[in-house]
């Protein structure tokens, strides 16, 4: 098969297991309705284990009359979102151990290699906050919104916050790039693992607030421009970071809804500007906006571009 993207060491070393367990004549891997059925599956069971706990939680804590059940409440309720961030790790361990019992292959080949994982973290860090922050400057200079500082700032509840993202961006990058992506690209090419996963990516977030065409298009945007990220460096890392940051900049940093959820502790407040919905995505928040299309755009054509470490291949 012709690969345009290259083929980082991971995904080879995954269709290679692939092949040593495929009967002569046969295909490897699974066929890619098999593929995404299982991510949902392990998606759903991460998202289940961690969620119960949660409600648990809640329920203790409104009979005990020091909260309310009104499902608003709930969910505007920052311990709540917290609790959930947190236990989204979960789902990392599930497909972790899905991976390595059911599939025998090694946990790195989800994109967990150690050579530079520190400084590729560090650069995705600052490549998605100078991203989410053009697609803001863009919506500042169309007049889409506005910006404000804020006198009370809680640090404490924002670093807890990062911790959260942390591990939310991992988690879903884990999912589409770490094991979709590679699973599809055992039987088809890296390009059909591109595509399918990042499609996967953006329905994951179809019961969101505010969803409608432009915000999944932008959502698949996102989920091509991570996986290009995740094909170009051969890890998991970047991908990760840049995910991370994405979600905590908007919320924590811009007060911006993240994904349509309500707003949260951060340095700013932004005010989107009412008729400017095409630039600052309204009810969805930025990602629903034309702002986030010409950045996740510009950032998937330049690293398509881009040599990367599976170039050679």
């Amino acid at each position: 098969m012709r690969e345009i993207l290259g083929v980082p060491e991971i995904i080879e070393e995954t269709r290679q297991i692939a092949l040593q367990r495929t009967r002569p004549g046969d295909k490897p891997g699974i066929n890619w309705v098999l593929s995404v059925l299982i991510c949902f599956l392990l998606l759903l069971t991460g998202e289940f284990v961690g969620v119960v706990p949660a409600v648990a939680f809640f329920v203790i804590k409104a009979f005990s009359g020091s909260g309310s059940l009104d499902p608003n409440a709930v969910l505007s309720d920052n311990t709540f979102m917290i609790v959930s961030l947190y236990l989204l790790s979960l789902t990392t361990v599930v497909v972790c151990l899905y991976v390595k019992l059911l599939e025998k292959r090694k946990v790195r080949t989800l994109g967990f290699v150690k050579k530079r994982a520190v400084t590729h973290y560090l650069l995705g860090l600052l490549t998605g906050f100078a991203m989410f922050s053009g697609a803001v400057l863009i919506c500042r200079l169309t007049g889409a919104i506005t910006l404000h500082s804020n006198s009370n700032i809680d640090y404490l509840m924002i670093a807890v916050y990062f911790g959260g993202w942390i591990i939310q961006g991992m988690e879903e990058e884990v999912v589409c790039r770490g094991f979709l992506l590679t699973s599809l690209s055992r039987r088809y090419s890296v390009v059909v693992g591109v595509i399918v996963n990042s499609v996967v990516f953006a329905a994951m977030h179809l019961l969101n607030p505010g969803i409608g065409v432009l915000p999944f298009i932008n959502l698949v945007l996102f989920g091509v421009f991570a996986s290009l990220l995740f094909v170009k460096t051969g890890n998991i890392w970047f991908c990760s970071a840049v995910h991370t940051i994405w979600n905590c900049v908007q919320g924590n940093f811009y007060g911006i809804s993240v994904s349509g959820n309500l707003p949260m502790p951060s340095f700013f407040t932004s005010k989107f500007t009412s008729g400017q919905e095409l630039f600052n995505g309204g009810a969805f928040g930025l990602e629903g906006g034309l702002g986030v299309t010409a950045v996740l755009a510009l950032g998937c054509v330049i690293l398509f571009f881009v040599h990367g470490q599976s170039d050679h291949q």
